[in-house]
């Protein structure tokens, strides 16, 4: 009966006591509702400014803010705004009181605290829903590379940004040639390391920096190296720095656009980028694309901090000369195996299948030199086209201007064209043209560059030759620092030109191209081939042997014939002789230049080139009267090495204006006439190794011979009573020497050479003789007394007068033997200045003119008499520099690099 009476109370109580009590606390407890109340609608507005707090820099990094925020901003809102209108303190203080305050209202009190309670309920699920994630990362697009190589303007020289044209799409697509393997290691080991920023891979246009770009990145992507990536390409053109806005725009797109939605202004933009991209400790890799010019402070203007990795693909070297942490990465053409693949990608299969056209296509892609835009292009125009439209496109290739191969000169030449017109100095763009008369895949000498430079007077304010030589070299580093000129193999003192890169330069220096543009500019040079050259010669009898085995190229300057450089083609047997009409019809040239021929027919023309400045006859057939050439008084270089001259002609008298003389590889040359040396008083620079060596036979026939050989009887005399030892020169030989100096001087020379060299032991006597001539006077005094020499090669005798001379004092660059015996010195490979002293007294050297020289030399060697252990190291102190010392059974010392 119990039971049952509680199973009926208890729920009688739950729907009538329970409540009755809950009514009745909200008139008792309403004060105490309201407070807390009020307590959790202050935590709310905490909350809530926490929240707005955090979304204000979301809003600014354009990041998405989350789902239910703004909505439950909007609750908080909503209810703090009810709070204070239904419970301000007047309202509440009107309501719980009636009768002037002195009895309480029941009702009104019941009413406040029943809502301050549920409100405080809503409050709770309110700070109990707050959002955990106010927040995400924007929605931008990904970093993406096409599969191209660097972006290209119409004809290389647009300026306007929307003249852009899509390369073909098949370049490159995707084909991970095994030869870049190695290079897309390398980068990826430094963009894992701190050691190097910026990265920069470097390359002639066309060569694949931006392909391999992409693949980089997206290894990159695949290893996880960094968090975020961004890319810009630099729309750069001929006249205009890197518009920084649009790389601020691209770099943006790929973080946020609207990072810098309400930005116009470059400082501000980059103040904005800068911190998005320096925010929290993100690893960010920002790639930009065909850099081509920098100012030192391009990446603040930009607003690229240095904690980001930069990743750069330029067609220049000399990036960012003035960050030491960057590195370069330089990439060169296909090898032969990727060549053929991406060749028979973009060409078919049939390039393989069809023997005709295979033979062909291998010719095709020997034009392409590897690289990969004309490779692509070239596969992409003749794929599927016939062996007669194929053979067509070769022969036009060859020829360097191959108009009907569709977008080689849009593509190809267009983005090696576009590097050129990109040199600010006209000298260097000259310099460029000029390289283009040597013949295709040829090592270009530098110094055949400078004497041809000099010679067109392609330089300004240049006042010698070693301005000039400074000048060269200078805008030598130009062109190889923008892969339009490279090392040669192996060849320091030699250039070379891409194929590629030499077609296109033939290209804009031919006739065609000249009358295309009709700028001023562009008609500065134009470079004609052989088949121009030999009819601008009016060569007769076209087709001779002469004629088809000979090179033979020209060049003109504003519509005139300034050089002109013939050379017989190498295995065509004897020197060919040319024409001697072919210089009738240039006569403003300026540069003539005759290699491995017999010039003899052209001699006699010479005097009709009133302005020549430059000679050049090396290897040539010169055993004939060339006292002619004296009368080409404009005279600044003239080169005869390797010649076969065995007398310098009086004439030369005449060439006051010489400044440079190449004499060397002359080995028949014997006869210098009195006067020619000195009458050359501006010379600077004087190449004789490998030629005239007798510069002390014209004193055997001297009064000082006649009196050393009264010397040598009387001493023979006193040696008749002793046993003396055997004379390795003999009284008869001095003797002997002396009659052949005056009956035979054209042979004394030789016989005196044989002499000296054929004896073992160090020739004193010699040495005695020499010293005891007047060297004031003779061929030797007149070389001694140039005083403008800056270079200076030659076997010199060891004579005393050279310590004294002033010869010295001015020398740049030099190759010098003192001695007797200097044959076995011809084959001698160095770079360098090179110093040799022998059989000179050693304790007279040290302080004298030679003393000049040692700070400059790089290979030195003394084999000397009377030479001590500390003048040695005298020496060394005076060189500044280590050397190996020995020395030697007698007692001479030597040193050397």
């Amino acid at each position: 009966m119990q039971e049952i009476i509680v199973a009926f109370v208890e729920p009688l109580a739950e729907w009538t006591v329970r409540p009755i009590c809950r009514q009745l606390s909200y008139v008792f407890h309403y004060d105490s509702n309201i407070e807390h109340l009020t307590r959790k609608v202050q935590e709310l507005r905490d909350k809530r400014e926490r929240v707005n707090l955090e979304m204000k820099p979301a809003r600014e990094a354009s990041q998405i803010i989350g789902p239910g925020v703004d909505r439950w901003l909007g609750d908080v809102d909503k209810i703090i705004q009810e709070k204070e209108t239904s419970f301000s303190e007047e309202t509440v203080a009107g309501k719980t009181a009636c009768c002037n305050g002195w009895l309480p209202n029941l009702k009104c009190r019941h009413s406040l605290g029943r809502k301050a309670k549920k409100m405080t309920d809503e409050v709770d699920k309110l700070l109990a829903n707050e959002p955990r994630t106010i927040a995400h990362p924007a929605l931008h697009p990904e970093v993406e590379f096409q599969p191209t190589e660097d972006l290209l303007h119409e004809g290389g020289s647009s300026s306007e940004a929307s003249n852009q044209e899509q390369l073909p799409a098949c370049e490159g697509k995707n084909i991970n040639f095994d030869s870049r393997r190695s290079t897309i290691r390398d980068v990826m080991e430094a963009l894992k390391g701190n050691q190097f920023n910026p990265i920069i891979i470097c390359g002639m246009g066309g060569i694949g920096k931006t392909t391999l770009m992409g693949q980089i990145f997206e290894k990159a992507k695949e290893e996880g190296l960094f968090d975020e990536y961004t890319k810009a390409t630099i729309k750069e053109s001929l006249d205009k720095a890197p518009d920084v806005i649009q790389i601020q725009g691209e770099l943006a797109e790929y973080l946020g656009k609207k990072i810098l939605e309400d930005e116009k202004e470059r400082g501000p933009r980059a103040s904005k980028l800068r911190q998005r991209l320096s925010q929290g400790n993100k690893k960010i890799l920002v790639m930009l694309d065909n850099v081509s010019t920098t100012t030192s402070d391009l990446l603040w203007e930009i607003g690229i901090p240095p904690s980001c990795k930069l990743l750069v693909t330029s067609r220049q070297q000399d990036l960012f000369k003035d960050m030491d942490r960057r590195k370069n990465f330089s990439i060169d053409g296909l090898p032969d195996r990727d060549a053929w693949s991406l060749f028979k990608k973009t060409a078919g299969s049939a390039i393989e299948s069809d023997l005709e056209l295979h033979v062909v296509a291998e010719k095709v892609l020997e034009e392409c030199a590897g690289l990969p835009i004309a490779i692509s292009t070239i596969g992409t125009a003749l794929k599927g086209e016939s062996i007669a439209i194929w053979k067509n496109a070769l022969k036009e290739l060859e020829k360097a201007n191959p108009e009907n191969v569709p977008g080689v000169i849009e593509h190809v030449y267009g983005k090696i064209k576009f590097s050129y017109e990109c040199l600010r100095n006209e000298e260097a763009k000259s310099c460029f043209l000029l390289c283009c008369i040597f013949e295709e895949s040829a090592d270009i000498p530098i110094e055949d560059l400078v004497r041809y430079g000099l010679g067109l007077e392609l330089f300004k304010g240049i006042d010698s030759m070693v301005e000039g030589r400074n000048r060269m070299e200078t805008l030598v580093q130009t062109l190889k620092s923008r892969f339009l000129l490279l090392d040669s193999d192996d060849k320091p003192e030699f250039v070379r030109m891409h194929d590629v890169v030499h077609d296109v330069a033939v290209y804009i220096a031919s006739e065609e191209f000249v009358e295309k543009k009709n700028d001023g500019v562009e008609k500065r040079i134009v470079v004609r081939d052989k088949a121009k050259t030999v009819k601008l010669m009016d060569w007769p009898a076209k087709n001779s042997v002469a004629e088809k085995s000979t090179y033979c190229t020209s060049l003109s300057i504003k519509g005139l014939c300034r050089l002109l450089l013939l050379r017989t083609l190498p295995l065509t047997g004897i020197p060919l002789e040319p024409p001697p009409t072919i210089l009738s019809r240039m006569k403003d040239i300026t540069v003539l230049v005759i290699e491995s021929m017999s010039p003899l027919s052209l001699l006699p023309s010479l005097p009709v080139l009133k302005n020549l400045h430059t000679l050049c006859l090396d290897v040539c057939d010169l055993k004939c009267d060339v006292s002619i050439i004296g009368e080409l008084r404009t005279l600044v270089i003239l080169s005869l090495c390797g010649s076969d001259i065995e007398q310098l002609p009086d004439t030369f008298k005449n060439l006051s204006n010489l400044r440079f003389l190449d004499l060397s590889i002359c080995s028949e040359l014997k006869i210098i006439p009195p006067g020619v040396i000195s009458s050359l008083s501006r010379l600077e620079e004087l190449y004789m190794w490998h030629s005239f060596e007798d510069w002390v036979v014209e004193k055997l026939a001297s009064i000082e011979t006649t009196n050393w050989i009264s010397q040598l009887e009387a001493e023979e005399r006193v040696d008749e009573s002793e046993e003396v030892d055997y004379r390795e020169t003999s009284l008869d030989t001095w003797k002997r020497f002396n009659r052949l100096a005056v009956e035979q001087p054209a042979n004394i020379g030789n016989q005196f050479r044989k002499e000296v060299q054929g004896l073992d032991r160090a020739n004193d006597e010699h040495t005695r003789w020499a010293n005891s001539m007047d060297w004031k006077t003779g061929i030797l005094a007149e070389l001694l007394s140039l005083s403008h020499l800056t270079t200076l090669e030659v076997v010199l005798p060891p004579v005393n007068k050279l310590l004294t001379s002033n010869l010295f004092n001015k020398l740049e660059r030099f190759k010098i033997f003192i001695g007797w015996k200097q044959h076995i010195l011809w084959d001698l490979k160095h770079d360098g200045n090179y110093l040799r002293v022998h059989d000179l007294d050693g304790s007279a050297v040290m302080g004298g003119g030679i003393t000049l020289l040692l700070k400059k030399t790089s290979i030195l060697e003394f084999r000397m008499k009377n030479l001590t252990e500390p003048q040695a190291l005298n020496v060394l102190d005076t060189m500044l520099m280590k050397l190996t010392m020995r020395t030697n059974s007698w007692g001479s010392w030597e040193g050397s690099l």
